[in-house]
């Protein structure tokens, strides 16, 4: 019988360390297929033990900071290198938050201020204004701004001139 809920957080299974070892194994910008991974658990590729088993094992890596193993439909797992990362995030990530942020301000704006308390007015504006500040920062004008900053500094901005890079558009 199959567990149909997944089970709760408690200490990491053997085979989550089996599998963070061969990612960490494969070269970089290497790809490993479904069945060869799940095989070395005993399981089959489709199996949802074994997802979620790799789910957690990508995920420790990212939070170790070791390897960005991401999931590649009909060829299995590819450990990403720093250039794909990059252009992967620069092409959906910062896009769709931008696409999020519009929507979510277009359905805040429809919203009558004089129909809310006062605490609940000062809710509103902050979210408002927090929606802004992502809508305006994933625009391209202000990523070419920051370019051009840590083109200087060779470095990630401090939040400061992050914000001084948004150049006064955020009213």
């Amino acid at each position: 019988m199959t567990q149909k809920t997944p089970p709760k957080p408690g200490p990491t299974h053997p085979d989550v360390f089996i599998l963070k070892a061969l990612f960490l194994d494969m070269p970089t910008g290497g790809t490993l297929s479904y069945d060869d991974a799940a095989k070395s658990l005993g399981l089959s590729g489709s199996a949802e033990i074994f997802r979620r088993r790799a789910d957690t094992a990508r995920k420790q890596l990212i939070a170790e900071q070791a390897a960005t193993i991401v999931c590649v439909r009909g060829d299995g797992f590819l450990r990403e290198t720093p250039l794909q990362t990059i252009e992967r995030t620069r092409q959906s990530t910062r896009p769709s938050i931008r696409r999020k942020a519009r929507s979510i301000g277009r359905q805040l704006a429809g919203i009558d201020p004089g129909e809310l308390s006062t605490d609940q007015r000062s809710e509103y504006f902050t979210e408002r204004t927090v929606n802004n500040v992502v809508y305006v920062a994933c625009s391209g004008a202000t990523r070419k701004n920051i370019l051009a900053s840590t083109q200087q500094s060779n470095a990630v901005l401090p939040m400061a001139k992050a914000l001084d890079a948004l150049g006064g558009r955020v009213a």
